[in-house]
């Protein structure tokens, strides 16, 4: 594919305009005299037919509205929990050849805990009006009144992730309502089938979280009354339209982004889904700036995998973007920003709209184009702000691991993966199986890599995979691309601070040889310069998903393309510095 013949994503929609709407529930009316709640009061004059969303009963999740003081004085309870937001609808453009039925997806964007004084939901307008102009309803959410955690009620803390993505779900079925209402303007223009869901913050990790209860038939609920704080008792609650309300759900959920997901890790409820971070299991993206201390690794690591069997693929694609000296706050336009961050707000929102746009046009709007697109970061570099560095992994669904590194407890690593066969080989370097518990506190299932490790040597620092020939069963044609991915820790002696630029070797059984680098287009960057803008002491692994088309394996001296179902070796070479460490989490055939 051609990338030079695709518009630039950040770019409006040829197609349509946008129409920007204020939803709100029935009689919702803020305080004018409050000052806490001035940002709101938009929502007490919502759009003609935007006024009569449905209100929802938290009871089962909360006992009070969090926040609740004198000074705050929500204008609803627990029973009647309204929904409120704005919407960007796409409008012809008078120009535009009309479609026998115009029929949009529908994109849903949650915002994070900034505070009860800022109308969080209008920070992604710079989205909402991006995606309208290309064909998408899309809906900014407000979850804030029932979002922040109350101090000293462990009823409230318990079950803080659950609430927030019913609530979610619950703002998509008001627009399923909207659709089967012959009187309302969005009647039948909505596909439930096409549905994107984005969370910024610990919207991310509701996102996350409600991606998994939309396939559920039951959630668990507010620990019932008196309970043992450290084995509380969550009662299962219907969500098919029982006596609560709630669901049902099932909606054809297309893709899940998390925008710098912050995790709560309330260790009295985290071996209770959905209080335990459950995986993705839709294709998920995920996209941060270096310098912020969210989890989002933990969400891609742990997104579309099947730990019994990493070689079977659910068919889903997953994908991670992070932006060198990106911050939290700019991905939101109304939040507070850091004053001494590099990278400027309007350049961040570049990145976010280029890869949101990107997906959304992929996933949900069928375009093959784009899904190549989301495939390597090198394909966005016409596009990117000028002089700024991107970090990028991605894992398409059509895959064979060559090592995969999660075997069983009792297999020690490392080992070529099955159905392949093989052995493994190092030289100067130390290996070490590196169990990777994100944080103890996360309660995810750990994944496995490799840690590798040298010092100070004027020897050749060697990582061998030896490869049987591939087995007369297991096909090879559809791959196109040979994938690792590797990522620089802290050197642990030695002055290694610098970036990595690996030497990878791959030969076959009759014996060509084809030599390449990583290349500097695929970043393997130090991580204190990487997070060079932080103060303290804050460090995070980068992992790069390294590309390298099979068509470009080809003998050095012949021009002789090496055959894939042949290959005897891959070798890495360590030769950019004296020392350093590096983790490895496996290579694949992929496409």
């Amino acid at each position: 594919m051609h990338m030079e013949i695709l518009k630039n994503p950040s770019l409006p929609g040829d197609r349509y305009d946008c129409e920007e709407k204020v939803f709100s529930s029935a009689a919702l009316k803020f305080d004018e005299s409050n000052l806490l709640f001035r940002n709101y009061l938009t929502y007490n004059s919502p759009d003609e037919h935007y006024s009569n969303a449905h209100r929802v009963d938290m009871s089962p999740f909360m006992k009070y509205l969090p926040g609740a003081t004198a000074t705050t004085e929500w204008p609803f309870n627990l029973h009647d929990i309204p929904l409120f937001g704005h919407l960007y609808v796409p409008t012809l453009k008078p120009e535009a050849k009309a479609k026998e039925k115009e029929v949009y997806p529908l994109a849903i964007f949650c915002h994070g805990d900034w505070g009860v004084q800022t109308d969080s939901a209008a920070g992604y307008a710079y989205l909402g009006k991006h995606l309208a102009t290309h064909g998408v309803i899309t809906a900014s959410v407000t979850t804030i009144h029932i979002a922040n955690l109350t101090e000293g009620d462990d009823g409230n803390l318990l079950p803080d992730s659950g609430k927030r993505p019913v609530l979610i779900l619950e703002y998509i079925k008001q627009f399923r309502a909207w659709n089967e209402d012959p009187s309302h303007p969005l009647h039948q223009k909505i596909d439930l089938s096409r549905v994107f869901l984005c969370g910024h913050s610990r919207g991310g990790e509701a996102a996350a979280d409600a991606a998994y209860i939309n396939t559920l038939e039951n959630v668990e609920g507010r620990p019932l009354e008196p309970t043992d704080p450290a084995k509380p008792i969550y009662p299962m609650l219907p969500l098919l339209g029982g006596k609560n309300g709630l669901g049902p759900y099932g909606f054809g959920l297309r893709a899940v982004l998390t925008m710098a997901p912050s995790v709560i890790t309330d260790p009295l409820r985290g071996d209770h889904k959905p209080y335990g971070n459950p995986d993705v299991m839709d294709n998920y993206f995920h996209i941060e700036g270096s310098d912020d201390h969210t989890r989002g690794h933990i969400f891609y690591d742990t997104a579309t995998r099947n730990l019994e069997d990493p070689q079977d693929s659910n068919g889903k694609i997953k994908g991670a973007w992070r932006i060198y000296a990106g911050n939290h706050n700019y991905f939101n336009e109304v939040w507070t920003n850091s004053s001494d961050d590099p990278v400027a707000a309007q350049q961040q929102r570049t990145f976010a709209k280029l890869y949101v746009s990107s997906i959304v046009q992929a996933l949900l709007l069928d375009s093959d184009a784009h899904r190549e697109l989301l495939k390597d970061q090198r394909n966005f570099a016409p596009w990117l702000p000028a002089g700024r560095i991107l970090v990028s992994q991605y894992q398409d669904s059509q895959r064979l691991f060559l090592q995969h590194l999660q075997e069983s407890e009792d297999t020690p690593l490392p080992v070529i993966s099955q159905p392949l066969s093989g052995s493994t080989d190092s030289k100067n370097l130390t290996v070490q199986q590196q169990h990777l518990h994100f944080y103890a506190d996360a309660h995810k299932a750990s994944i496995r890599r490799l840690k590798f490790k040298w010092q100070a040597t004027s020897a050749a620092v060697t990582y061998t995979l030896l490869l049987d020939p591939v087995p007369e069963n297991v096909a090879t044609e559809s791959y196109t691309v040979l994938a690792m991915d590797f990522g620089q820790a802290l050197a642990e002696e030695g002055d290694a601070a610098k970036d990595q630029d690996i030497t990878i070797d791959v030969t076959d059984a009759e014996g060509n040889l084809a030599t390449f680098k990583q290349g500097s287009d695929q970043h393997l960057l130090y991580p204190d310069i990487l997070n060079s803008v932080r103060s303290g002491t804050y460090y995070s692994v980068q992992m790069q998903t390294i590309r390298v088309p099979l068509a470009n394996l080809v003998d050095g001296q012949t021009g002789k393309a090496l055959n894939i179902r042949t290959l005897k070796s891959i070798q890495f070479t360590f030769d950019n510095t004296v020392s350093g460490v590096l983790y490895y989490s496996g290579i694949q055939l992929s496409r």
